[in-house]
């Protein structure tokens, strides 16, 4: 209906040549999207990198001016702002203008650090450019991965996620930024904080309209994501507004509405953390406490959703589960990985390299049980008879040819009868090349049998609902699987 209201609109102006012109430059615009769309993650290639709109056109400020506190009238108390400060060098970046370029090319106080902002996830991080003795740059793929903006870096051409801090994609797949301090306060909070700090200017060397926000209610506490996201967390609102922290990969969301008017002080990792709110309940600012002086955090300013899909298992502050419950103590978990080759119609085509980036998401949700697997990768080959069997769906016959009592094993092979995975027996699980959920998912759901764990059907977002893509362990679950673990003798 709207691209025939187009064509009549236009068919006025431009006339039967101009019109058809016109339809075959939207013809063509529609069909590069949908190769755009085709574009897959090295992460996950179960999820879509989307192309929104071209590259680049969410413009980065690669030579930002700025202004004093006093000169920027045009800033209201209320308006929220990212702000960092190195080394007495204080910049604020107004979500005004932010909503409009998204990146910032900069150094601050000789940091040479990339501000970063995505409005669909309300993500606000502050990164170093410098990686492993380079510098890079970023600009705006135009595209979207779990819902949120994907940077390239133009030294190499390699896809950012942003909110997951690393490239999913390129010569680069897999390396991390560094996360650097920074708050998403209100402007009121930051210049009380920094009354000298410099201000973007609205002089960017584009033509916006500054003034409007083109986010206005997408922020509704219980309203979806714009795009799909794999994992759906209901332990919170999908835009709950939240601070994260990652300490030794270990991922924790602060809710800012728990910290309005006061201040929250907890111990994580061995950290001593202070959440400082706002009066509003606006926002809060994360600091560590360190001889009694607090010190800024390198925090992740985002909605839940986002942070949730970035870092499934995460801790929750404040939540009577089993994150805030569990022993901070690891248990170790020995798993051995075999990947099927050469056995017939049973081989996987799984690489040993996609392998071992699916069990590192496999790791990360079992990480909100202090879990931790030791991991090993052994290709295996079956011969002709043990083939048929696994063929046949006979899976035990596997116990006759790996040791027994000293491991889990986990048999990645091409298919199973239309199944995502299998538990077999006490230590041995399969999952199949394809699958109908995420799958680190689905080899996360096979070990959570192993470890004594059933099927729920109580909440589609839990790990042990059947045929989604859940990943919450409720507290029962992660006491079960920790104690058992820990009555394992071959641990």
């Amino acid at each position: 209906m709207i691209f025939q209201k187009i064509q009549v609109h236009l068919g006025r102006r431009l006339g039967f040549v101009g019109l058809i012109v016109l339809m075959a430059l939207v013809l063509f615009i529609l069909q590069s999207s949908r190769r755009r769309s085709s574009l897959i993650s090295q992460e996950n290639p179960d999820i879509p990198i989307i192309q929104d709109v071209p590259r680049d056109a969410i413009p980065p400020l690669d030579f930002p001016k700025y202004e004093s506190a006093d000169e920027a009238t045009w800033l209201l108390d209320d308006d929220v702002v990212l702000g960092a400060e190195f080394n007495g060098d204080a910049r604020v970046y107004p979500l005004k203008i932010l909503n409009w370029h998204e990146i910032v090319n900069e150094t601050i106080g000789g940091k040479h650090l990339v501000v970063t902002y995505c409005p669909l996830c309300r993500s606000g991080i502050v990164f170093s450019r410098e990686l492993e003795g380079r510098l890079l740059t970023f600009g705006n793929t135009g595209a979207l991965y779990e819902s949120d903006m994907v940077m390239y870096d133009r030294e190499t051409g390699s896809y950012w996620y942003q909110v997951g801090g690393r490239a999913i994609k390129g010569e680069l797949f897999g390396k991390k930024l560094t996360v650097l301090p920074s708050f998403l306060i209100t402007w009121k909070d930051w210049r009380s904080l920094h009354p000298n700090t410099k201000v973007l200017s609205l002089d960017t060397g584009f033509v916006r309209n500054y003034d409007s926000d083109p986010y206005r209610g997408y922020d509704a506490l219980h309203s979806p994501p714009a795009f799909p996201v794999s994992i759906s967390d209901d332990r919170l609102a999908p835009k709950e507004k939240v601070i994260g922290l990652i300490i030794d990969g270990v991922a924790k969301a602060y809710p800012v509405r728990l910290a309005k008017g006061t201040t929250l002080r907890d111990e994580f990792q061995g950290r001593r953390i202070e959440v400082v709110g706002d009066e509003e309940g606006l926002s809060a600012q994360v600091f560590f406490v360190e001889d009694g002086n607090r010190v800024p955090a390198p925090t992740v300013a985002t909605f839940w959703f986002s942070w949730a899909a970035a870092n499934p298992g995460t801790l929750i502050y404040g939540q009577d589960s089993a994150h805030s419950s569990q022993s901070s103590i690891d248990l170790r978990v020995p798993v051995i990985l075999h990947p099927v080759r050469n056995s017939g119609a049973v081989s996987t085509e799984r690489t040993d390299e996609n392998i071992r980036r699916l069990f590192a998401k496999t790791q990360s949700v079992w990480d909100q049980a202090n879990i931790v697997f030791a991991v090993e990768l052994q290709e295996i080959r079956l011969d002709a008879a043990n083939s048929d069997e696994v063929k046949k769906g006979n899976y035990r016959e596997l116990y006759s040819i790996i040791p027994t009592g000293n491991a889990f094993h986990v048999f990645f092979v091409r298919s199973l009868n239309g199944n995502n995975g299998t538990a077999v027996g006490p230590s041995i699980a399969l999952v199949a090349d394809v699958t109908t959920v995420n799958d680190f998912r689905a080899t996360a759901h096979e070990l959570g049998h192993l470890m004594g764990l059933q099927h729920t059907l109580a909440n589609p977002n839990r790990l042990m609902y059947q045929g989604v893509n859940g990943t919450t362990l409720l507290k029962e679950e992660t006491t079960k699987s920790r104690s058992f673990v820990a009555s394992l003798s071959l641990l």
